[in-house]
């Protein structure tokens, strides 16, 4: 009996070294597979690894520095920040050697998780370590964002500010927002999964309000197997800037229009405007006669700066003028978007006076001049990227998206209702539709405006849809207009528009109705 009991107590133990030694070597494997992923810098299939490494029992302050540095290079921000523990686990356990960027890498998770005394002292241990200017520079960026962070943060605007729901927002990214003046369009670009679900693409969707409620978008289809972006929406959503990247690295824009329930094709916007450079985004005034945009041509201030060019008798556009160093930093400013009263202007920018990554800033005119530009102030801007703002005409609400914690995933679209004392804007916005007087149907037509005052044609850039002969129109204030109304084989209507020097915004509805050309009761052309 005995020796029965010893035997199988020898093959007992046996069989369990032999398992171990299994184990071991799965787990070695598993590691070595998890090193290999982890130099070729591919953090996602590492990380994966290293957690599997990690939940059978080894560690090593070095296996937690990879999985910290994994999750740091994550593109969702409630990954990146899971990073803190394992970085402090691994400073914590004697990691031998720390890798050159170790608390450059540790300040950044810190940061984005708004612990910012623990990220101004992470990136200044960091310059003990290094010589490098750039490196040094960087550090004094991340720095000044994160005591201006701790300023603006300690003041912050009342506001209210809600993640646009799941038809807008999904997993994946969505971002830039471009919204028509009456808030009844919206497009945007969106990077999700391909139909081989491996690779992403960019697309542009749009959609519809009814009632406050923002349809299922749909695809704008644009036939390029480049970048593809939203840049610009007209006031009335009829016209659409898009950006189409280029295999340099470069891209530049383009214009679509609603042509029914279908885009047109892309056309180039002028040369003038587009280069062999990076152009990005643009916005135009409403009366058509300047366009603000992005470019990193030379001969800027640095990286993206933002231009202005003025409509030409001839209808293009002409030699574009840098907004100067009010505007412009060495660092990037991008996505312009001129109010539809011309006189704010907002746009995103990483300068030292923002408080992490993307801001918002807004810049006004006063006497012809624009302004030192502010930071709009958290929460509105956080440690997140926050960038593309859009401003309805009235004022009321603006648009804009970020990949600030607690989002649906990637970048989301927010809306947000603009503080009270933010003010009124003086504009007029007039809507309406365009009928044929007989069948009540909708007609393909054209409007003008005539200041009374020059007698000069104002090119504004409103169309009427030519499948539902819906229009808008934003005139300012203390003006006289005449607009008129022609489509082909209909008598032109004309009707005055004698607006105050009100401070107030109003909107107005004009149904118009045209008649037919008739002579002797007969339809002529």
């Amino acid at each position: 009996m005995k020796k029965k009991l010893i035997f199988f107590l020898v093959w007992f133990l046996a069989v369990t070294i032999s398992l171990a030694q299994a184990q071991d070597k799965n787990l070695e494997k598993t590691l070595f597979r998890a090193n290999k992923f982890f130099e070729i810098q591919n953090y996602e299939e590492a990380l994966k690894l290293y957690k599997e490494v990690l939940e059978a029992g080894k560690y090593d302050p070095l296996i937690s520095y990879r999985i910290a540095k994994s999750y740091s290079e994550s593109t969702e921000i409630n990954e990146r920040i899971a990073a803190i523990p394992f970085f402090q686990s691994a400073l914590n356990n004697g990691l031998e050697e720390l890798p050159p960027m170790f608390y450059y890498d540790l300040g950044r998770v810190y940061f984005e998780n708004e612990q910012l005394d623990n990220a101004i002292n992470a990136f200044e241990k960091q310059k003990e370590y290094t010589d490098n200017k750039k490196v040094l520079s960087e550090l004094d960026l991340r720095i000044a964002q994160a005591r201006n962070a701790k300023t603006i943060m300690s003041r912050p605007v009342n506001i209210s500010i809600r993640l646009l729901s799941d038809n807008v927002n999904t997993e994946y990214t969505e971002y830039n927002p471009i919204v028509s003046a009456d808030e009844n369009v919206m497009a945007f670009t969106s990077l999700r999964p391909s139909e081989n679900g491996r690779d992403f693409l960019e697309e542009i969707f749009i959609s519809y309000s009814t009632s406050g409620t923002w349809s299922v978008p749909e695809k704008v289809e644009v036939k390029t197997e480049n970048n593809l972006g939203t840049a610009g929406l007209s006031p009335d959503g009829q016209e659409m800037i898009i950006f189409i990247g280029a295999a340099n690295g470069g891209g530049n824009l383009y214009k679509i229009r609603r042509d029914g329930k279908k885009w047109t094709r892309p056309e180039p916007l002028d040369q003038a405007i587009n280069s062999k450079y990076l152009e990005t985004t643009a916005s135009i005034a409403p009366d058509g006669r300047r366009i603000y945009f992005a470019s990193n041509r030379p001969g800027g201030y640095g990286g993206l700066d933002i231009y202005m060019s003025e409509s030409q008798e001839d209808k293009t556009w002409g030699r574009p003028v840098n907004m100067g160093p009010v505007i412009n930093s060495e660092f990037d400013e991008d996505a312009p978007f001129i109010h539809p009263g011309g006189e704010m202007l907002f746009f995103t920018s990483d300068r030292p006076e923002s408080i992490g990554g993307n801001d918002i800033f807004k810049s006004v005119r006063e006497n012809g001049e624009w302004i030192t530009p502010q930071n709009m102030g958290y929460p509105i801007n956080t440690v997140a990227d926050d960038n593309y703002f859009t401003l309805i005409a009235d004022g009321t609400r603006g648009y804009f998206s970020s990949d600030r914690k607690d989002g649906a995933g990637g970048q989301d679209i927010y809306l947000m209702d603009m503080p009270e004392d933010f003010g009124t804007i003086p504009l007029t916005m007039i809507k309406g539709r365009i009928r044929d007087a007989e069948t009540n149907g909708p007609i393909p037509s054209k409007i003008l405006i005539v200041d009374k005052e020059t007698n000069e044609e104002i090119e504004y850039v409103y169309n009427p849809d030519p499948v539902t002969g819906d229009y808008l129109v934003i005139l300012p204030p203390n003006k006289n207009y005449d607009m008129i109304i022609e489509s082909e084989g209909f008598l032109p209507y004309t009707f005055n528009i004698d607006i105050p020097n009100q401070t107030y915004f109003y909107e107005l509805f004009q149904k118009i109705s045209l008649k037919t050309i008739k002579q002797f009761d007969v339809v002529v052309g």
